[in-house]
């Protein structure tokens, strides 16, 4: 890096140069030079500046990006925890549903025996009172008679 009596000199010698018309400036040439001495004097001033804010930028950046990979990792483990119970929770619905499926299926095999059940005793019944009924009447029907030739 040249120092400060070498930049001194430096300018003297373009400033002698340009004056005697050996070095000749036009626009593009101004501007050229100005932002080269602009590019320089960024450097100086601002390099430790700027390399601080880099290196800050770059460890917020990078804490930032472990974070946000913590979090997805997290979220990817809660999502299989939650994907297993819910294969869990299935094959168990699947085994209560087949389970429930066999009862009805049984409940509805005894209902029906229990309806045909019913029925015939009911039947039995009603055909033992049809029977007690008419021997009843006969008995009936001989005591009137009985009755009636006694007067």
């Amino acid at each position: 890096m040249p120092t400060s009596s070498q930049i001194i000199g430096l300018c003297l010698f373009i400033t002698v140069c340009i004056s005697k018309h050996l070095i000749i400036l036009n626009e593009e040439i101004l501007v050229a030079c100005s932002f080269l001495a602009f590019l320089v004097f960024s450097s100086k001033v601002f390099s430790q500046n700027l390399e601080t804010a880099l290196h800050a930028r770059t460890f917020t950046t990078q804490s930032e990006l472990q974070h946000f990979l913590n979090l997805q990792l997290a979220t990817t483990r809660e999502l299989c925890h939650n994907h297993k119970q819910y294969l869990q929770t299935r094959a168990a619905l699947n085994t209560v549903s087949k389970l429930v499926c066999a009862e009805l299926l049984t409940t509805a095999k005894a209902g029906k025996q229990v309806r045909t059940l019913c029925f015939e005793q009911t039947k039995q019944r009603a055909d033992t009172l049809i029977a007690q009924h008419a021997n009843f009447q006969t008995k009936l029907q001989i005591a009137l008679i009985s009755l009636l030739r006694k007067q």
